[in-house]
Protein backbone atom coordinates (compact mmCIF):
# COMPACT_ATOMS: atom_id res chain seq x y z
CA UNK A 1 0.00 0.00 0.00
CA UNK A 2 2.47 2.81 0.73
CA UNK A 3 4.12 1.91 -2.97
CA UNK A 4 0.65 2.71 -4.23
CA UNK A 5 0.55 5.56 -1.90
CA UNK A 6 3.97 7.11 -2.95
CA UNK A 7 3.17 6.55 -6.64
CA UNK A 8 -0.48 8.86 -6.79
CA UNK A 9 1.78 11.52 -4.35
CA UNK A 10 4.44 11.24 -7.66
CA UNK A 11 1.26 11.58 -9.47
CA UNK A 12 -0.44 14.72 -8.00
CA UNK A 13 2.82 16.56 -8.49
CA UNK A 14 3.30 16.36 -11.94
CA UNK A 15 2.85 19.68 -13.70
CA UNK A 16 0.42 18.20 -16.58
CA UNK A 17 -1.83 15.66 -14.03
CA UNK A 18 -5.36 16.27 -14.86
CA UNK A 19 -7.58 18.35 -11.84
CA UNK A 20 -9.87 15.58 -11.60
CA UNK A 21 -7.26 12.76 -11.78
CA UNK A 22 -5.83 14.16 -8.97
CA UNK A 23 -8.82 14.42 -7.27
CA UNK A 24 -9.05 11.50 -7.58
CA UNK A 25 -5.45 10.35 -5.89
CA UNK A 26 -5.85 12.58 -3.59
CA UNK A 27 -9.27 10.72 -2.02
CA UNK A 28 -7.18 7.52 -2.58
CA UNK A 29 -4.07 8.56 -0.46
CA UNK A 30 -6.78 10.29 2.05
CA UNK A 31 -8.61 6.88 1.86
CA UNK A 32 -7.04 3.76 0.35
CA UNK A 33 -10.07 1.78 0.42
CA UNK A 34 -11.16 4.07 -2.95
CA UNK A 35 -8.26 2.07 -4.56
CA UNK A 36 -10.53 -1.31 -4.32
CA UNK A 37 -13.92 -0.50 -3.54
CA UNK A 38 -16.48 0.67 -5.75
CA UNK A 39 -17.59 4.08 -4.85
CA UNK A 40 -19.31 6.24 -6.96
CA UNK A 41 -17.87 8.67 -9.04
CA UNK A 42 -18.53 12.49 -8.06
CA UNK A 43 -21.69 14.02 -10.51
CA UNK A 44 -23.97 16.86 -10.88
CA UNK A 45 -26.99 16.35 -12.78
CA UNK A 46 -29.80 18.21 -13.29
CA UNK A 47 -33.18 17.33 -11.95
CA UNK A 48 -36.76 17.72 -13.05
CA UNK A 49 -37.50 21.50 -11.62
CA UNK A 50 -34.32 22.46 -13.18
CA UNK A 51 -31.98 22.55 -9.49
CA UNK A 52 -29.25 20.08 -9.19
CA UNK A 53 -28.10 16.77 -7.28
CA UNK A 54 -25.01 15.51 -6.59
CA UNK A 55 -22.52 12.95 -5.08
CA UNK A 56 -21.97 15.01 -2.27
CA UNK A 57 -26.36 15.71 -1.53
CA UNK A 58 -26.55 11.66 -1.42
CA UNK A 59 -23.71 11.23 1.53
CA UNK A 60 -25.12 8.83 4.36
CA UNK A 61 -28.25 7.33 2.58
CA UNK A 62 -28.99 4.29 0.80
CA UNK A 63 -29.65 4.71 -2.73
CA UNK A 64 -30.86 3.10 -5.87
CA UNK A 65 -29.95 4.81 -9.10
CA UNK A 66 -32.15 4.11 -11.87
CA UNK A 67 -30.77 4.63 -15.70
CA UNK A 68 -33.65 5.02 -18.21
CA UNK A 69 -34.67 6.17 -21.08
CA UNK A 70 -38.44 6.86 -22.61
CA UNK A 71 -37.56 5.33 -25.65
CA UNK A 72 -36.31 2.22 -24.00
CA UNK A 73 -38.97 -0.86 -23.77
CA UNK A 74 -37.76 -2.47 -20.70
CA UNK A 75 -37.18 0.59 -18.88
CA UNK A 76 -40.69 1.03 -19.48
CA UNK A 77 -41.83 -1.72 -18.08
CA UNK A 78 -39.87 -1.20 -15.33
CA UNK A 79 -41.91 1.62 -13.80
CA UNK A 80 -43.84 -0.61 -12.03
CA UNK A 81 -41.21 -2.10 -10.48
CA UNK A 82 -39.41 1.19 -9.40
CA UNK A 83 -42.93 2.23 -8.15
CA UNK A 84 -43.26 -0.92 -5.90
CA UNK A 85 -39.43 -0.25 -4.35
CA UNK A 86 -40.52 3.17 -3.98
CA UNK A 87 -43.19 3.09 -2.06
CA UNK A 88 -42.08 -0.58 0.50
CA UNK A 89 -38.52 1.97 1.28
CA UNK A 90 -40.17 5.03 1.31
CA UNK A 91 -38.33 7.69 3.56
CA UNK A 92 -35.84 5.21 4.06
CA UNK A 93 -34.43 4.95 0.72
CA UNK A 94 -33.38 8.10 -2.02
CA UNK A 95 -34.69 6.82 -5.50
CA UNK A 96 -33.00 8.50 -8.03
CA UNK A 97 -33.96 7.90 -12.04
CA UNK A 98 -31.48 9.10 -14.37
CA UNK A 99 -32.64 9.48 -17.67
CA UNK A 100 -30.52 9.60 -20.97
CA UNK A 101 -32.87 11.26 -23.08
CA UNK A 102 -31.91 14.11 -25.34
CA UNK A 103 -35.68 15.56 -25.33
CA UNK A 104 -36.39 17.31 -22.15
CA UNK A 105 -39.79 18.05 -23.13
CA UNK A 106 -40.46 14.02 -23.75
CA UNK A 107 -39.08 13.25 -20.43
CA UNK A 108 -40.62 15.33 -18.50
CA UNK A 109 -43.80 14.48 -19.90
CA UNK A 110 -43.44 11.11 -19.20
CA UNK A 111 -42.33 11.43 -15.64
CA UNK A 112 -45.87 13.32 -14.97
CA UNK A 113 -47.96 10.80 -17.82
CA UNK A 114 -46.23 7.47 -15.27
CA UNK A 115 -46.39 9.39 -12.03
CA UNK A 116 -42.82 8.61 -11.27
CA UNK A 117 -42.50 10.83 -7.97
CA UNK A 118 -39.48 9.78 -7.04
CA UNK A 119 -36.06 12.15 -7.72
CA UNK A 120 -35.68 12.36 -11.69
CA UNK A 121 -32.33 13.82 -13.36
CA UNK A 122 -31.06 14.11 -16.83
CA UNK A 123 -27.80 12.82 -18.35
CA UNK A 124 -28.47 13.49 -21.76
CA UNK A 125 -24.89 12.50 -23.09
CA UNK A 126 -24.75 9.64 -20.50
CA UNK A 127 -21.56 10.73 -18.65
CA UNK A 128 -22.17 9.16 -15.64
CA UNK A 129 -23.33 6.23 -16.90
CA UNK A 130 -19.95 5.90 -19.27
CA UNK A 131 -18.16 6.69 -16.23
CA UNK A 132 -19.90 4.02 -14.44
CA UNK A 133 -19.37 1.50 -17.69
CA UNK A 134 -22.82 0.77 -18.23
CA UNK A 135 -23.08 -0.57 -21.66
CA UNK A 136 -27.27 -0.39 -21.48
CA UNK A 137 -30.43 0.43 -20.07
CA UNK A 138 -32.02 -0.19 -17.55
CA UNK A 139 -29.34 -0.68 -14.77
CA UNK A 140 -30.10 -0.43 -11.50
CA UNK A 141 -27.21 0.50 -8.64
CA UNK A 142 -27.91 0.31 -5.50
CA UNK A 143 -25.11 2.33 -3.32
CA UNK A 144 -24.45 2.08 0.58
CA UNK A 145 -24.80 5.10 2.94
CA UNK A 146 -20.77 5.33 2.31
CA UNK A 147 -21.21 5.92 -1.32
CA UNK A 148 -19.86 2.40 -2.74
CA UNK A 149 -22.21 0.08 -4.76
CA UNK A 150 -23.89 -2.65 -3.42
CA UNK A 151 -24.98 -4.17 -6.55
CA UNK A 152 -25.58 -3.43 -10.03
CA UNK A 153 -27.69 -5.38 -12.69
CA UNK A 154 -29.88 -4.71 -15.77
CA UNK A 155 -32.53 -7.13 -14.59
CA UNK A 156 -36.12 -6.40 -14.30
CA UNK A 157 -39.07 -8.22 -13.45
CA UNK A 158 -39.43 -10.63 -10.12
CA UNK A 159 -36.07 -11.82 -9.74
CA UNK A 160 -34.34 -8.22 -10.62
CA UNK A 161 -36.65 -6.91 -7.67
CA UNK A 162 -36.00 -9.42 -5.59
CA UNK A 163 -31.80 -9.07 -6.25
CA UNK A 164 -32.47 -4.95 -5.95
CA UNK A 165 -34.45 -5.59 -2.90
CA UNK A 166 -31.93 -7.37 -1.21
CA UNK A 167 -29.18 -5.61 -1.79
CA UNK A 168 -30.84 -2.33 -0.59
CA UNK A 169 -31.94 -4.61 2.65
CA UNK A 170 -28.40 -5.72 3.20
CA UNK A 171 -27.07 -1.76 2.78
CA UNK A 172 -30.07 -0.56 5.12
CA UNK A 173 -28.16 -2.69 8.07
CA UNK A 174 -24.74 -1.10 7.47
CA UNK A 175 -24.33 1.71 10.26
CA UNK A 176 -23.57 4.82 9.39
CA UNK A 177 -21.92 6.66 12.34
CA UNK A 178 -21.89 10.21 10.50
CA UNK A 179 -19.85 11.52 7.59
CA UNK A 180 -15.99 10.64 7.22
CA UNK A 181 -13.27 13.21 6.94
CA UNK A 182 -14.41 13.31 3.22
CA UNK A 183 -17.82 13.11 1.50
CA UNK A 184 -18.05 10.55 -1.00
Amino acid sequence: MAEGETELKCYVALPGAGPATVVRARRMIANPSRAWEPYLPDFSLVMLKGNTITTASLAGKVVLLDFWATGCPSCRESVRMVKDIAKHYKGRVKIVGISNDGNRTAWKTYVAKHHMVWVQAIDPQFKLGAELHLEFIPTFIVVGRHGIERLETDSSGVFGEARIEDAINKALKQPYPGPAKEKY
